[in-house]
């Protein structure tokens, strides 16, 4: 056999290091440019002042994980918020400003460091005080659930059930003023037909207000028959 092919005889497929390539002989040893060693240096380890060898594209600071880490992979750290000891790991410790022992602990410490600090003036969206408080106090659940009862949990453009929505069923104000919580001024519509009602205010305001006329007018007649 070629003295070249001897480190690729037939099982050797996984290089010089395994089973196989023992007692054999590299075909490159005694040529130019062949390495047995990478270069490297002697240092100490800070740790156990022991010696070993490392290479310079590595650099090693420490001699095994065990000097590198001895407490485990883990480092022992002081809580910011109750000030208990207790083991971090250590690429966690350096991204983060505060470690916490618990989410108990993070939340106590961040409420009492923002407590304040975005109320009122503070806030980016304040707005000099302005109330935002559109419907007034009379509008509540109550009165909401009392016109749902009212058109028997319908919308009263397209007649469909509360069951066959994918969200609750709204109630709209027909003349658009939040403040006018009259029973008369309150219509029950589904998320499609109030959208509808965003546009043409006019037109639907003069829709409704004829069909609830028509509705009461039916109900006068039903009661004073």
């Amino acid at each position: 056999m070629p003295k070249g092919l001897q480190g690729f005889q037939k099982g050797n497929k996984f290089g010089l290091n395994n089973k196989y390539n023992i007692g054999k002989i590299p075909w490159n040893k005694g040529k130019k440019g062949y390495t047995n060693k990478r270069k490297g240096f002697y240092k100490k380890c800070p740790q156990c002042n022991k010696e070993f060898y490392t290479v310079k594209s590595l650099n090693y600071k420490f001699c095994s994980k065990k000097c590198r880490f001895p407490n485990g992979y883990k480092i022992l750290i002081k809580c910011n918020n109750c000030n208990k000891n207790f083991l971090r790991w250590k690429n966690l410790i350096d991204k983060r400003k505060y470690n916490f022992c618990s989410t108990i602990c993070q939340y106590e410490f961040y409420s009492k460091l923002y407590i304040g600090r975005f109320l009122g003036e503070k806030s980016p969206l304040w707005q000099g005080g302005k109330n935002n408080h559109k419907y007034g106090s009379g509008w509540t659940k109550t009165l909401k659930q009392i016109i749902l009862r009212r058109d028997n949990y319908k919308c009263r453009l397209c007649g469909t059930p509360q069951e066959e929505c994918i969200k609750s069923l709204i109630v709209h104000h027909i003349n658009y003023q939040k403040k006018n919580h009259f029973h008369s001024n309150l219509v029950t519509l589904c998320r499609i037909c109030h959208n509808k009602t965003n546009y043409n205010r006019d037109y639907w305001k003069n829709y409704f207000i004829n069909k609830m006329e028509v509705k009461n007018a039916r109900i006068q007649s039903q009661i004073f028959k």
